[in-house]
């Protein structure tokens, strides 16, 4: 009895999934069709190789870049070494032979020159500019432009006027060869004065000319008093020492400074300390300038503070030439403006100009002061 029960029950359970297949669908008549299936199918193994492949040209796309970019990094590293090394191969023969000569320059002056010219920063900053790299000799290797230079390296510049170095701070100083030259930041205002009194001797260039657009330093604004009153060659017969210990390199300069010192036409920065590569000022200039006409700040004529006013005043400048030089700082241009008016400006307590007194000391001729009159 058992038995058949089991037997029955099994028997309904079979029938119940017969039909609940046929009411599913069959071979005849499915609900999901062998075609859709394979649509499905197909689509996903699509994607899934599409995305797989996605992924493995990806992989051996930027493994082949790679490479690229490293051969093609190794194919430069080993021209730019062939590069530099024939360039200091072919100066190597001669370079003995050369000597740099020193120039002090501006913010914005550019040094460049033609192919193989030499540039070398001694002091304050600059920056690479140009069209091309500028090739670093020392180090042997090349920077690119807007790169700040390190000092006391040997920079080349590899083809005419490519390549060369900017000042960035207010003055610096450069060494050049092999044809390197400087371009001015500035205009120049009174090259005609600085003609002028170069013509009658109490003004004078550099291998540059008169680089009236660079600032001067301390010792250039006291030579150049010193010439003003005409007294360059008891300067440079002077054999007195100086107090000021950190005085350096041209040994002609050295006597201007230490003379400049016994005459009481400077004081120094300190007793012991001229610092003659500091730029010079306009009221430090107009202080020289109003000393070389008789007037004695010591003595209550002017203040140091005031030596600016003080040479408006006596007609060394104009206030609008003072507002001008204020936009650049004092540079060789209002050095030679202000020395210029000083020949005609009437020394302290008398009538006489300074110019009239450069007559009368036989410094000057008096057709010379004429032929430098306007």
């Amino acid at each position: 009895m058992r038995k058949i029960t089991l037997l029955s029950c099994l028997l309904l359970a079979g029938c119940a999934i017969v039909l609940t297949v046929l009411a599913s669908g069959t071979a005849a008549d499915p609900l999901v069709t062998v075609s859709y299936v394979r649509q499905l199918y197909n689509t996903a193994v699509e994607q899934d190789a599409g995305t797989r492949a996605d992924a493995l040209v990806s992989q051996k796309t930027d493994a082949l870049q790679s490479a690229i970019e490293s051969a093609v990094a190794d194919r430069i590293a080993q021209g730019l070494a062939a590069s530099v090394a024939q360039s200091v191969g072919q100066s190597a023969g001669t370079a003995a032979g050369r000597s740099w000569t020193e120039v002090t320059l501006s913010q914005g002056d550019v040094v460049s020159g033609p192919v193989g010219a030499g540039i070398m920063l001694t002091a304050g900053s600059a920056a690479t500019t140009g069209t091309s790299e500028l090739i670093d000799v020392t180090n042997g290797r090349t920077l690119s432009i807007g790169v700040v230079a390190s000092p006391n390296t040997y920079y080349m510049v590899p083809t005419d006027q490519s390549a060369g170095l900017r000042v960035t701070s207010t003055t610096a100083t450069v060494r050049v060869r092999d044809g390197a030259a400087v371009t001015r930041a500035q205009t120049a205002l009174y090259e005609d004065e600085a003609d002028r009194l170069n013509a009658i001797g109490l003004f004078r260039g550099s291998n540059y000319g008169y680089e009236l657009t660079r600032r001067p330093t301390r010792q250039e604004s006291l030579i150049m008093l010193i010439r003003l009153l005409g007294e360059e060659q008891a300067a440079l017969a002077y054999t007195g020492q100086s107090t000021f210990t950190d005085l350096t390199g041209w040994p002609d300069g050295i006597r201007y400074v230490a003379y400049g010192q016994h005459m009481g036409y400077t004081n120094g920065m300190t007793a012991t300390e001229f610092s003659q590569q500091t730029p010079a000022d306009a009221t430090m200039y107009c202080t020289y300038v109003l000393r070389a006409l008789g007037y004695d700040d010591a003595a209550g004529d002017f203040s140091y503070r005031e030596a600016v006013q003080k040479a408006i005043e006596v007609g060394l400048l104009t206030s609008a030439q003072y507002e001008q030089l204020q936009t650049t700082g004092l540079l060789r241009d209002h050095m030679v403006l202000i020395s210029y008016n000083a020949l005609w400006a009437a020394c302290n307590g008398s009538d006489q100009t300074l110019g009239e007194r450069l007559v009368e000391r036989g410094v000057l001729t008096q057709a010379q002061l004429d032929s430098a009159r306007k």
